[in-house]
């Protein structure tokens, strides 16, 4: 089993995403060739849908030149901006909600964080070592006796990827040739304030 660039989404293509919150009766299984996977317990617990468009379809485009492709969420109106090419997907970065001001917030990563490389096989892998986004915003507010002006986000994502496995996947939709990917990611966020005391002053 190999899966390239053909695999993956295009402008115009979408996703419905079914989540599993409890995995009751859900394991990974075993790495290795050969194997079946059984995740037919499967729930659905909630649905979303990924609708994939050209950058240019969105505010954002100035944000993430390198982009050619966004995912739009249409649970939490979120933006996945990513770069397609033959040889990769790699995620330029995201629009979230700032858990803050709930207002839009632009994460940019340098370097970009890998999801896969093409062609991908069996023992497929590839290193992501500490891409980074900051994200400087205004937020007034007051907790214990600090006053806040503005806060600044780091977010640094280190992640290791392995193809480990192919075989069958059984699911609720039905059974499917696959390969496994085995994904570590460890996200380390830290969170500046710039602030005030009566004692300290800012």
């Amino acid at each position: 089993i190999t899966i390239t660039r053909s695999d993956f989404a295009n402008v115009g293509d979408y996703t419905i995403n079914v989540y599993d919150t409890l995995l009751v009766g859900i394991s990974p299984g075993n790495p290795g060739t050969a194997q079946t996977w059984d995740l037919s317990a499967l729930q659905n617990h909630s649905i979303d849908t990924n609708y994939f468009m050209a950058p240019g379809g969105t505010p954002y485009l100035v944000l993430f030149p390198s982009a050619n492709i966004a995912a739009y969420n249409s649970l939490d109106s979120s933006y996945i901006f990513v770069n397609a090419t033959t040889s990769l997907i790699d995620i330029v970065g995201y629009v979230i909600a700032n858990p803050f001001t709930g207002l839009p917030v632009a994460l940019s990563f340098a370097p970009p964080v890998r999801q896969i490389t093409f062609p991908s096989t069996i023992g497929t892998n590839f290193n992501v070592t500490n891409a980074t986004a900051v994200s400087s915003f205004y937020y007034s507010g007051t907790y214990l006796s600090f006053t806040f002006d503005s806060v600044r986000t780091t977010t640094v994502v280190n992640r290791t990827s392995v193809v480990d496995g192919w075989g069958n996947t059984i699911t609720p939709a039905g059974t499917f040739n696959s390969l496994r990917q085995k994904l570590t990611e460890i996200t380390d966020v830290s969170v500046e304030a710039y602030i005030t005391t009566p004692a300290l002053g800012w």
